[in-house]
């Protein structure tokens, strides 16, 4: 068996490899069952210790899933991602979302592989929401992204992002400045040595309303990477054409992005029918008009936005924004652990034991 730590699933997953992995992953989710995905239904155990944070419940998931490629040559794909949250853990110098990854070597059912799951899970998460926007936007203009939160995932969904659009200037909302200065600086940082274009970024505190509204108000594409159970801003902020993902609710009780406004301007692309069940999409069903379907339908090319030309929404209509709804799926860990076993394998990276 090969072990992988974080550092080597670093190593092993550029973004670009990540985004490639996550098309495949997201496009074999189709409402007909044929794409070759195999995603039974998650375990969940709440966890309700004295290290919860007050914004959320603390949760175990347990996600196993299984690819078959269709039509294909190409060996079948076994495993299982262990993921957590838990609000009590920045405290503790810990991520919020610990997780594990496990591949299992279809033919004999052995486990041929155990990654460190925190960065590929924010990594996976990020290609998800670019695969999404390069599906669901067209423009070629310079965007202004706005990232609600300043973890890994909001890292993350800057790097995804910028792969996928021409990002002129980058807005972080945080509750605290602190970690959104440091995201700041990171992000300057790898951006030092690729960026023809000197990008604006600047950071405003989410208790500041006014400030919030500005940036909601200007920006092109929002990501909304948080654990909170009320929304973030208020939806009439929001300008006609901006494309959302969302990623950071997946209970009944959490909400990032008003659901009115979902329910009244977005047409609405979702990763797996467990989204219809989180607060955000509380008004939403599959008979509902704006519900267009799996973003792996999407991107098969048996579902399609009201105008494709303008890709953002109808111009006539009150649908004049688009949202990504995601809440993860654990056939997209196994894809992208694959391509980072594989790497690893070529670069000779990892510690082999023999159980």
């Amino acid at each position: 068996m090969l072990i992988l730590s974080e550092a080597d699933v670093r190593t092993c997953l550029p973004m670009e490899r990540a985004i490639e992995a996550n098309k495949r992953a997201l496009g074999s989710l189709r409402r007909t069952g044929d794409g070759g995905a195999t995603v039974p239904t998650r375990i969940g155990l709440p966890y309700r210790g004295p290290s919860s944070a007050a914004a959320a419940e603390d949760w175990t998931l347990f996600k196993p899933a299984l690819y078959e490629q269709v039509g294909g040559n190409q060996p079948s794909l076994m495993g299982m991602k262990l993921v957590s949250v838990r609000g009590g853990n920045p405290s503790l110098g810990l991520p919020t979302v610990p997780a594990t990854v496990m591949l299992v070597d279809c033919k004999t059912g052995i486990v041929n592989a155990l990654l460190g799951g925190t960065y590929l899970t924010a990594a996976r998460t990020a290609a998800g929401s670019a695969v999404a926007t390069d599906c669901m936007t067209s423009s070629k203009k310079r965007l202004h992204l706005l990232v609600f939160g300043a973890g890994l995932q909001a890292e993350q969904h800057i790097e995804a992002i910028r792969s996928v659009r021409n990002i002129g200037r980058i807005s972080i909302v945080n509750r605290s400045a602190g970690r959104a200065e440091q995201l700041v600086a990171t992000a300057r940082e790898k951006m030092k040595e690729t960026e023809e274009q000197e990008i604006e970024m600047d950071v405003t505190l989410l208790g500041d309303r006014d400030a919030v509204k500005d940036v909601v108000s200007s920006a092109d594409i929002i990501c909304t990477t948080t654990n909170t159970t009320t929304p973030l801003f208020d939806g009439s902020w929001v300008k006609p054409g901006c494309h959302l993902n969302g990623v950071g609710s997946f209970t009944a009780s959490m909400e990032e992005i008003p659901s009115d406004f979902i329910e009244k301007r977005c047409h609405v692309v979702i990763d797996t029918l467990e989204a219809l069940n989180v607060g955000d999409l509380k008004c939403m069903s599959e008979t509902s008009e704006n519900y267009v379907g799996l973003l792996g339908d999407v991107i098969a090319g048996n579902a399609h936005l009201a105008n494709d030309d303008d890709k953002c929404g109808c111009i006539e209509s009150t649908l004049d924004c688009s949202l990504f709804k995601a809440v993860g799926t654990a056939i997209q860990d196994v894809i992208t652990a694959h391509e980072v076993y594989q790497e690893a394998l070529a670069r000779g990276v990892g510690t082999e034991v023999k159980m």
